[in-house]
């Protein structure tokens, strides 16, 4: 509120939703801005679009965002007749609902600039790490109320792309935590770059690619690494191209056991023991994320079946979430 924005853009997911309101009703308050809202929540559920914001943007943000931008240093004002025009937006107008048409998903990830951090008015801190996009897919549309059927592979970034934009990470963190004195003994090796890519362990042969060419740049001695996995994913030879790359850490996301018989219940269970065995023997420290209602024949057995191995594994993992 103090830097006097022109417009205001708020990213958010579900868990943060319902902060959305009140805080674009402070912003309507004391600056009389337009708000916008994007994330995976508003993509969803576009309906879900709160009375104090001006436009949601669904889908992926940069192509829409950009349009209207556009729109807007030419008008100079908000006009809902001219946002038909641009796809990926909803908005409320009069009392009525409004949804443009849906924009397709960039073909050519690659083709999105790299973030530049260094316009970023608040200095960066150590604990706020950088998040990276080294892949996009389209399994939000599955789940919005456009109904749009996912028929397309993950998109990716090239691991040339990737390592560019670590290595602009790594060289503009640096300079800049500079400025804490109480972190100037762990530096050049202290942030924390979050690879967001759920598809990150899903393609062994390019997160190979990818390890390696951290390696060979030196990446692995300036940043620790987040990553994204699925239990299902962990074995011996992942868990060494983390260790390599210096990816410490690990979002595990789990599934309630659902098993037909008694015996693949135990196989499951000792497959998911496993799986948190070798991250911690190799040092990678696992956040577990236990998802509920992913299957549409999910039983009160199987949850029961996820309680009592998170009672009985809890020594095995550094954190835990459920939703």
């Amino acid at each position: 509120i103090q830097q006097r924005p022109d417009r205001v853009f708020i990213s958010s997911m579900t868990s943060s939703f319902a902060q959305i309101e009140p805080v674009s009703e402070l912003l309507k308050q004391q600056l009389d801005v337009p708000v916008m809202v994007c994330g995976s929540h508003i993509t969803s559920l576009p309906e879900s679009l709160p009375e104090s914001v001006d436009l949601g943007i669904v889908g992926e943000e940069e192509q829409t965002m950009a349009e209207f931008m556009k729109l807007w240093l030419k008008e100079n004002k908000l006009d809902p007749m001219k946002y038909l025009k641009i796809p990926g937006l909803v908005y409320k107008n009069r009392g009525r609902f409004y949804k443009t048409q849906l924009r397709k998903p960039t073909a050519n990830v690659d083709a999105i600039p790299i973030p530049k951090r260094s316009l970023f008015r608040k200095k960066v801190s150590p604990y706020l790490p950088p998040f990276v996009f080294t892949s996009r897919d389209a399994t939000y549309l599955s789940r919005s109320s456009y109904n749009q059927p996912v028929k397309e592979k993950p998109r990716f970034h090239s691991v040339e792309r990737v390592i560019e934009e670590l290595t602009e990470i790594a060289r503009y963190y640096e300079r800049e935590l500079i400025q804490y004195e109480q972190f100037q003994h762990f530096i050049p090796r202290i942030s924390f770059a979050v690879l967001c890519d759920c598809n990150l362990l899903t393609y062994p042969t390019r997160l190979e690619k990818i390890a390696r060419s951290i390696q060979s740049e030196g990446l692995h001695k300036k940043l620790n690494f987040v990553g994204i996995g699925n239990i299902h994913q962990i074995n011996k030879d992942i868990c060494l191209l983390m260790k390599e790359m210096s990816l410490t850490r690990l979002n595990l996301n789990i599934e309630a056991i659902s098993a037909r018989t008694h015996q693949e219940y135990e196989m499951l269970q000792t497959q998911y023991k496993l799986a948190l065995e070798v991250c911690h023997r190799y040092g990678i420290e696992t956040a577990c994320f236990f998802q509920l209602g992913r299957r549409p024949n999910e039983t009160r057995r199987d949850l029961a079946r996820l309680y009592f191995f998170i009672r009985d594994n809890a020594h095995a993992f550094n954190s835990a979430a459920m939703g």
